[in-house]
């Protein structure tokens, strides 16, 4: 059952499963966790999470082992993501030395801004186990006003200005150029050149903090003309520009037109375009936002856009509706477009497996677009396709040589492992389940999510794993050790620094980098109400 395979292929259902159960791995239950602040650690077999799902029939309100055991993660990650908030500055640090008990701040835009997406979704997560647990857990008021003001600050910072740039757009195919009107990011604020995955993080920071009732709809970050920036950067065939800068565009049109020789990527694609520099990212994360925007339009009555003139309520009303249909069918048509061109890319070029986890979120989000939809812009033969591509992406991650032949073989192989790349497949993993959970009628269903629900139970154990890699509590010093015998047993000792994020890999954790927690955190968030 161990046999290789490609992207058109689907493993055993079983090999996993039979992998995990050789290996070494000691399984135990967890504890029902009952307060936010009295976790309780605890693991289970990943067989359970299969059975547990079937049995519950996917009802998130009732406690069991692997819902016990995601939470008690999170609980120890939002820890050590209120540590990572400044206190001073109301900022997000980016590392954390447990060694040297130091945490710096560093100049990564991209990752402070996915910092606020994630501090949004975490901050969601505990409101949704607060209205479904039957023990309400007790928040901890202090560290839940730190983080919703790191997000409050860097959403001022980023939003303190914007650009709108004349943005010349070349069709390849013709010899016309034409210009359009783009705002993006201000790039003194950033510190580098702006491109699509700052507006679209900003974005997603925006919406969660709305939706957390932080900012108001009308707050002044401008979230149609950002969702319009993006969708400007989309050419004819699909594909998405990355960068906003005007004159690196010009300067690569140019060169291109005169028939320069330009470095080759591995899939023949120049090294230099504006599509396919970063495209393993930054397009990606551009369409989750774009359909995280899309959602928000369902639920949002004004979502901020302009009346304009209206004599009327009715009439301002109509304009505000007409607006949101017309922004719908535009996120709606560029995303068939993207699908196109982006899904093509995969089965005909060599990507990497980064390639598949924005891809895998993004499209999911759309799936469930289209299966929603009414109009025109949805067939069976589209979702299907779609579906398909969802799925064909999440078994290249659980086919993957890390999730294959390490992370399924169980804990003697956990050193072995990159944490960020765990944490990154889980975080599109959980998407697709959501995907297959949701869709019925499919033959193929109860193997697609007995495989990926399996692999998902193998990563939150590595997760779990990895937290321990910190040490739970610093030893105590020599003074600790004299005073200990007039020390009540009943006294918590002080956790150690660190704990609750995860490093980078293996059993001795020198750094811990904010991005690396935040794609695990987001994951487990997102699985939690399926288990």
């Amino acid at each position: 059952t161990n046999s290789c395979h490609d992207r058109s292929s689907r493993p055993c259902v079983h090999w996993s499963r039979c992998a995990y159960e050789c290996s070494s791995v000691t399984a135990s239950r967890a504890t029902p966790l009952t307060t936010f602040g009295s976790p309780v650690v605890g693991t289970i077999r990943n067989t359970v999470l299969y059975s547990s799902y079937k049995d519950n029939n996917c009802d998130n309100t009732q406690s069991s082992p692997i819902r016990d055991q995601v939470q008690t993660i999170v609980w120890y990650m939002t820890q050590f993501w209120k540590d990572m908030a400044d206190p001073v500055s109301k900022r997000f640090y980016y590392m954390s030395y447990p060694t040297t008990k130091e945490r710096v701040h560093q100049h990564m835009p991209i990752r402070d801004l996915a910092a606020i997406w994630d501090t949004t979704k975490l901050l969601h997560f505990w409101k949704y186990v607060q209205n479904t647990a039957v023990e309400q857990p007790q928040q901890q008021h202090d560290d839940e006003l730190l983080l919703t003001q790191s997000i409050l600050t860097s959403l001022d910072v980023y939003s303190a200005s914007f650009t709108t740039m004349l943005l010349d757009e070349h069709d390849a195919t013709s010899t016309t150029t034409t210009s359009r009107s783009v705002l993006h990011l201000n790039s003194q604020i950033l510190g580098e050149s702006p491109h699509i995955a700052h507006s679209a993080l900003l974005l997603l920071g925006s919406i969660g903090a709305i939706q957390l009732s932080l900012i108001p709809l009308t707050s002044k970050i401008p979230l149609k003309e950002l969702t319009v920036g993006i969708l400007s950067m989309q050419r004819k065939d699909g594909a998405f520009y990355i960068n906003f800068d005007e004159e690196r565009q010009r300067r690569q049109q140019k060169e291109l037109q005169q028939g320069q020789t330009a470095t080759t990527t591995s899939n023949g694609n120049p090294a230099n375009d504006n599509v396919y520099r970063g495209i393993d990212f930054f397009p990606g994360e551009a369409m989750v936002a774009l359909m995280e925007t899309y959602q928000f339009l369902q639920d949002a009555p004004t979502f901020g856009l302009s009346a304009g003139a209206a004599d009327t309520p009715t009439d301002t009303t109509n304009n505000v509706e007409n607006q949101h249909q017309e922004l719908d069918e535009l996120i709606l048509s560029s995303m068939k477009d993207a699908f196109d061109f982006y899904s093509k890319y995969y089965y005909e070029g060599d990507v990497d497996v980064n390639y598949n986890i924005w891809q895998i979120q993004a499209f999911c989000k759309y799936y469930k677009a289209l299966v929603a939809t009414t109009t025109s812009l949805s067939s069976p033969l589209l979702r299907q396709n779609v579906k398909q591509y969802c799925i064909d992406l999440c078994y290249g991650v659980v086919t993957s040589k890390s999730w294959k032949y390490e992370l399924s073989r169980g804990r003697m192989f956990y050193p072995n492992l990159d944490t960020v790349e765990i944490a990154c497949g889980l975080d599109a993993l959980a998407d697709g389940i959501q995907l297959v959970v949701n869709d019925h009628g499919d033959d193929d269903k109860d193997d697609d999510y007995a495989v990926l629900l399996r692999h998902a139970q193998n990563a939150i154990d590595f997760m779990e794993w990895s937290q321990h890699q910190v040490p739970q509590h610093p030893p105590p010093s020599p003074q600790q050790q004299k005073s200990s015998s007039s020390t009540s047993n009943s006294d918590t000792p002080p956790r150690g620094f660190g704990y609750g994020g995860l490093g980078f890999g293996g059993t001795y954790v020198r750094e811990q980098r904010l991005d690396v927690t935040g794609h695990a955190m987001s994951a487990l968030t997102k699985l939690y109400p399926l288990l």
